[in-house]
């Protein structure tokens, strides 16, 4: 990455992005149904009509962060509401932009199998090693 200089840039002028923060508090903070709450909100905020904000939230391992939160508090319907939320923008616009064949949506065969919907698909449903055993 680039130095950072500022509380809202880099060295070179671009924004900074908040992801990396948000999803380690949602990673440090498990119990808090505040933070998990609040973190699936702006997630789903973050990618609402964003292409590259849902990628850079698939890239992240934003699905874990969201699910876990979903897993932790499964009474709550706050945090049942905006983790949806977030599952839902996130998929649909991936989906959505992999149908268009979007330019920005070209991942390599590492990072998924088969099509952009597919690699949505599993970041959301495939069970990680843990939950199997």
């Amino acid at each position: 990455g680039s130095e950072q200089s500022g509380e809202h840039g880099s060295s070179d002028g671009r924004i900074r992005s908040v992801l990396p923060s948000l999803l380690s508090a949602m990673s440090s903070h498990p119990s808090s149904a505040a933070v998990q709450e609040h973190g699936c909100g702006a997630l789903a905020a973050m990618a609402l009509r964003r292409p590259r904000n849902a990628r850079a939230i698939l890239a992240g391992d934003g699905p874990r962060r969201i699910l876990d939160g979903m897993r932790g508090h499964p009474s709550s319907p706050a945090v049942q509401r905006q983790g949806s939320l977030a599952v839902r923008n996130v998929a649909s616009r991936l989906t959505r932009d992999a149908a268009a064949g979007g330019e920005e949506n070209n991942r390599s065969p590492e990072d998924c199998e088969g099509d952009g919907a597919a690699a949505v698909r599993d970041a959301f449903l495939c069970p990680s090693a843990e939950d199997v055993l």
